[in-house]
C-alpha cells in the first residue's frame, strides 16, 4: 500500500473516533518522536537500528540449548478408542428406565413422548447401549473402582439420569487433553494428602480438581471403596 493511501485511510479512521480531547501532549506537542499505543510499540527509534539487530526468530549461536522433548500420550486414558467410546456413552446418554421405555414401547399415542422417538435417535441409543459392556470391561482393566463407578452411573441397570457430577468427571477422564489439564502439581499434592487420610477435611482441599471434589461430595464421608480406588489410581 502506498504511503499516501495509508495516511489517507488512517486519518479517515481517526476522524471516526470519538476523541473528546485533542490527544496532544502538552509537553511534546502534536509530533512525538516515539509513540507507544496500547502497549504495542508502533515506531522504532533510528538510534536503535544497529548492525547487530536481528529478528527474534533467529537463534543466536551462543543461545542455551534445552534438551526437553515433548512427552506423548499425556492423556489420563491413553486408549484413543476407549476415550471416544466413553465420551459417546456419557454425552449421548438420554437416560434409561422409564425414559428409554417411552422410546421403544410407548403404545399410548395420546401421551407426550419423553424423548425423541425418531429412528435416528433410537438407533443412536441402541448403539450407545451396545458400547456399555465393552467400556466397562476396558475401564475395569485399568482400575476396578473406575469400572464400578462407570457401571453404577452409566450401566444398563443404572438410574434413569446419571448425576451431573459424574458426567463431568468421566468427560474429563475421557478428554484428549493432557492429564495436567485436570490434575496439576498442586492438585496432585492435595490428592496425595486425601489418599493418606480420606475424610471430609482433606477432601475439601481438592479444590485444584473440582470434578473430583464434587464427585466425592456426592457420596459424603465415609466414602465408598470405588471412588477411593479411583483417587489412588489417579495419583499413580
Amino acid at each position: 500500500m502506498p504511503e499516501a493511501t495509508f495516511r489517507a485511510v488512517w486519518f479517515a479512521y481517526v476522524n471516526l473516533q470519538d476523541f473528546r480531547s485533542n490527544m496532544c501532549c502538552q509537553r511534546c506537542g502534536p509530533s512525538l518522536q516515539d509513540i507507544i499505543w496500547d502497549g504495542v510499540t508502533m515506531g522504532f527509534n533510528g538510534k536503535h537500528l544497529l548492525p547487530s539487530l536481528r529478528p527474534p526468530t533467529i537463534s543466536d549461536d551462543g543461545a542455551p540449548l534445552c534438551a526437553n522433548n515433548y512427552i506423548g500420550k499425556q492423556q489420563i486414558l491413553q486408549d484413543v478408542k476407549l476415550r471416544r467410546d466413553l465420551r459417546r456413552v456419557v454425552q449421548l446418554g438420554k437416560g434409561k428406565g422409564k425414559q428409554w421405555d417411552a422410546v421403544v414401547s410407548d403404545d399410548d399415542k395420546d401421551s407426550e413422548p419423553i424423548v425423541d422417538k425418531s429412528d435416528a435417535a433410537i438407533k443412536a441409543e441402541v448403539e450407545r447401549l451396545k458400547l456399555i459392556p465393552d467400556v466397562f470391561v476396558r475401564l475395569s482393566r485399568i482400575n476396578e473402582g473406575l469400572g464400578l463407578l462407570f457401571m453404577e452411573h452409566f450401566g444398563l441397570s443404572a438410574e434413569a439420569v446419571a448425576p451431573k457430577v459424574y458426567k463431568k468427571l468421566f468427560l474429563q477422564l475421557a478428554a484428549d487433553e493432557s492429564t495436567f489439564q485436570m490434575l496439576n502439581k498442586v492438585a496432585l499434592d492435595q490428592l496425595h494428602v486425601f489418599n493418606e487420610n480420606p475424610c471430609e477435611v482433606t477432601a475439601s482441599q481438592l479444590i485444584g480438581c473440582p470434578a473430583l471434589l464434587l464427585a466425592l461430595s456426592h457420596h459424603g464421608s465415609p466414602y465408598p471403596a470405588p471412588p477411593l480406588s479411583l483417587c489412588r489410581w489417579l495419583y499413580q
